[in-house]
């Protein structure tokens, strides 16, 4: 940048009210080194699933990104990373059916 940009920006800065005649500009102080940096990500979800989201968020007091990233910093400390697998939760879902319907036919056979 040249001295002239400087000007224009002290100016500019001033006009706005930032700066006063003579002020020198000063930068904010750089985060301390152990902080993250912080990485924007853009997430699509369903409309129902914002909805729920904003729900819950309001109800914790905090905002709908506060929330996600909380809830993304749980799953990945709890090893949630993987994808469910499909075919083993429906083979439990089967497994505990089957054992609901025999349990029911039992019963019917001791009120027959």
């Amino acid at each position: 940048m040249t001295d002239n940009h400087l000007d224009e920006g002290d100016a500019f800065a001033a006009r706005m009210g930032r700066l006063t005649a003579g002020a020198e500009a000063t930068l904010p102080e750089p985060p301390p080194s152990d902080t993250p940096e912080m990485v924007v990500r853009r997430v699509r979800l369903p409309s129902t699933v914002d909805e729920e989201l904003r729900r819950r968020a309001s109800a914790r007091g905090v905002s709908p990104s506060a929330l996600i990233r909380d809830l993304v910093v749980a799953a990945l400390a709890g090893g949630g990373t993987e994808a469910p697998d499909l075919m083993a939760e429906l083979r439990g879902l089967r497994t505990a059916l089957q054992h609901a319907v025999d349990r029911l036919a039992a019963q019917a056979e001791r009120d027959g």
